[in-house]
């Protein structure tokens, strides 16, 4: 697994190009709880063979990014409705369609957390 750190504008298009059609996984890092109280930090974003890690304190136009997580390849999160709560109010994304692995966990275990 590679991992690419992003904090130039036009490191985001190798980001794009490497949506292919699969699955990508998607990760928020923020500096509050609560979209209103704070700012997204990092996205990161899982491509199969590459993580990019995008810094967002150092690039302030991801609409490539979020034009690119708006197409049909399945995102799969960890407890989704945290990260889609700010990337939809800062991006207005609405991601379809998902995986969400907490969801996901909960359905089989039955919501049993021991």
């Amino acid at each position: 697994m590679e991992y690419k750190i992003v904090t130039e504008q036009s490191g985001l298009e190798e980001v794009v190009k490497a949506f292919n059609g699969t699955p990508v996984g998607v990760d928020t890092e923020t500096t509050a709880l609560n979209p209103r109280d704070g700012k997204v930090r990092i996205i990161s974003l899982n491509t199969g063979d590459t993580v990019w890690v995008i810094d967002l304190f150092k690039i302030d136009d991801i609409s490539p990014v979020i034009k690119a997580l708006d197409g049909p390849e399945i995102k799969v999160l960890q407890n989704a409705k945290f990260d889609h709560k700010w990337l939809n109010h800062y991006y207005g994304l609405t991601m379809s369609p998902i995986f969400d692995t907490y969801r996901a966990s909960r359905l089989v275990y039955n919501d049993d957390t021991q």
